[in-house]
């Protein structure tokens, strides 16, 4: 992530003097040295040009967010800098190239910090993180957790009684394919499993749905038909464009099926 002549991923330009804490703002991808991210970080560069999309996963998660947010997997925080705006943030990264991109981009914020450690275990449940938080987020991260049941069973110990989780994964095995393989998915999810899981993990469901039925045929064309290895950037551009057409209509009825469960849920 680094190397001896260049330095840091987009480390800032020296301003000669040291900003006010309470002005700084995250460091924009923009200014990352894109050619130093190894392929699962660029595979996030791309899908953060989806703009519109991102903030429709914003949008489905603001009212849920507290005072408090445990951000699960942030990867390079595509989803932070939207949360972090007036909250306290901690994010959990096990990822060590991605925790390094995430301390660039928000170190400097007075109100973010980073966790290290393995969802799935216990390590990183320390004093100041076990029952702290008011809200945990999980976008696009148990897919790739092994033992799922024991992630969310940690989840649910970072929340305070009346917590909430926001959880994020890619649903329909259906469309399974050289994309999920790509970025390490070992699953995708149907609605009843992610309701059993949530559930055997000491949650109460609050609400458990699909949505994105557009991104689901979109996913199986590259995924299966064309067996892409990274995301079209002609069709991510399309999709984008589409989300506040198939937004609106999703939050007026719901849908028989989709690319993602979202799931809230109650720690009693």
């Amino acid at each position: 992530m680094t190397d001896r002549h260049r330095g840091p991923i987009g480390a800032p330009r020296a301003t000669g003097h040291i900003a006010d804490r309470a002005s700084v703002k995250p460091l924009p991808l923009a200014d990352l040295d894109e050619s130093q991210l190894n392929d699962d970080l660029r595979f996030l560069v791309r899908i953060a040009k989806a703009r519109r999309y991102l903030d429709w996963i914003f949008g489905l998660m603001i009212a849920h967010l507290g005072e408090k947010v445990l951000e699960v997997g942030p990867g390079i925080g595509l989803l932070t800098d939207r949360i972090v705006a007036g909250r306290e943030v901690a994010a959990l990264e096990i990822d060590a190239d991605a925790a390094e991109v995430l301390q660039l981009r928000f170190g400097a914020l007075p109100n973010f910090r980073m966790l290290s450690g393995d969802l799935q275990n216990e390590d990183w449940l320390d004093r100041d993180a076990r029952g702290a938080f008011d809200t945990v987020v999980c976008v696009n991260v148990l897919e790739h957790v092994p033992d799922d049941v024991a992630a969310i069973e940690n989840m649910r110990k970072a929340l305070r009684s009346g917590g909430t989780l926001f959880l994020f994964v890619p649903a329909l095995m259906a469309i399974y394919g050289t994309l999920d393989r790509a970025v390490g998915h070992q699953r995708r999810y149907s609605l009843q499993e992610v309701e059993e899981k949530v559930r055997q993990a000491g949650f109460d469901i609050v609400d458990n749905t699909y949505a994105n039925l557009l991104g689901a045929p979109a996913w199986y064309w590259s995924s299966r038909i064309t067996r892409r290895s990274m995301p079209n950037a002609t069709i991510l551009r399309i999709f984008d464009r589409a989300v506040p057409i198939w937004a609106w209509v999703e939050s007026k009825m719901p849908v028989p099926f989709g690319m993602t469960v979202v799931c809230v849920a109650r720690n009693p």
